[in-house]
């Protein structure tokens, strides 16, 4: 199990002159090479991708532009893996979504429900992920997480309640110019190794990927 957290793609973007559009579209593209790394060449059973904290909505800290676009190109990413654009095969991976400890499936941020313009992409995603998950059970898996909170997840388990990522990780890897652990899920980190790749995530290719999982395999 490899959880990836992603950083780094608006100190690039701002350098490059991108937009935000600009920015998460190329992000997106690394997702897929990192998912397709992780599940096709080294045959692992599940690659996590930390896509927004509860932090990101709740504190405001992204603009309305940044958020629309991030919005977006999650959705364009998953409608990829959907409509077979990528190389993973959903006859034998299946794709989740985990959202708040004790909500319901894909729990809606209160910043979204505020906004009719979030809450239409919003509403897109979700319905994305839903024929994805409809997909069923398999042997590997992806898993999105979506306005999650570590910090929650730690103590709905130390309440006793279920847990929303039983297995524990093995392996983080964090972009950008330093490790920060971004409120992912604590309970599950017990056994994982850490590694960083120093560069800001447009940056990161296929070949990073391969090499910091081969490291952390010998």
């Amino acid at each position: 199990h490899v959880l990836l957290l992603p950083d780094g793609g608006k100190r690039f973007g701002y350098k490059k002159d991108l937009s935000d559009m600009e920015i998460y579209d190329i992000g997106q593209k690394i997702c897929q090479d990192f998912v397709e790394v992780c599940l096709n060449e080294f045959n692992l059973n599940t690659a996590t991708i930390y896509f927004l904290s509860t932090y990101s909505f709740d504190k405001q800290r992204r603009t309305e532009e940044n958020m629309r676009a991030i919005l977006i190109a999650i959705n364009k990413f998953a409608k990829n893996l959907l409509e077979g654009k990528t190389d993973i095969d959903l006859s034998k991976v299946c794709v989740d979504a985990v959202s708040l400890a004790g909500e319901e499936w894909m729990a809606i941020p209160e910043r979204i429900k505020k906004s009719a313009e979030f809450s239409k992409y919003w509403d897109e995603l979700k319905e994305t992920m839903t024929q994805l998950k409809n997909k069923g059970k398999k042997e590997q898996k992806i898993i999105f997480l979506l306005n999650y909170s570590g910090k929650r997840e730690l103590d709905e388990a130390l309440k006793g309640n279920k847990i929303q990522i039983p297995e524990q990780i093995g392996l983080v890897i964090r972009t950008g110019d330093g490790m920060r652990l971004s409120d992912c899920p604590l309970y599950a980190l017990f056994e994982a190794h850490f590694y960083l790749i120093d560069k800001f995530f447009p940056l990161v290719s296929k070949k990073d990927f391969r090499e910091t999982i081969a490291r952390y395999y010998n």
